[in-house]
C-alpha cells in the first residue's frame, strides 16, 4: 500500500522522472529475462509484471493457471517500444 503510494506520488510530481526510472527498471529487468547465464529468469519476468502491475496485461494474465504459460527460451528479439 506504501509502495502504491509512493509510485503514485512520485509519477505525479515527476513525470518524466518516474518514465526514466520506469524504463531503466524494466530495461533492467528485460536484460535478466534475455539473459541466458540468468539462473531463473522467470523472476525476472515476475518483475517486469510487478513493474507493469497496474497496466493491462497484468490483469489480463491474473486468471490465467501459471502451468499454461508459454516457458521463457530466453531467446526472444529485442523490443524497441521501451517499457
Amino acid at each position: 500500500m506504501v509502495s502504491e503510494l509512493f509510485e503514485a506520488e512520485f509519477r505525479h510530481r515527476s513525470p518524466k522522472g518516474y518514465m526514466a526510472l520506469h524504463r531503466a527498471v524494466g530495461g533492467y529487468f528485460l536484460e535478466r529475462v534475455d539473459d541466458p547465464r540468468e539462473a531463473h529468469p522467470e523472476r525476472a519476468a515476475n518483475e517486469l509484471l510487478l513493474l507493469h502491475r497496474a497496466g493491462p496485461l497484468t490483469a489480463r494474465t491474473a486468471g490465467v493457471p501459471a502451468a499454461t504459460l508459454p516457458l521463457l527460451s530466453g531467446r526472444h528479439p529485442p523490443t524497441t517500444a521501451g517499457c
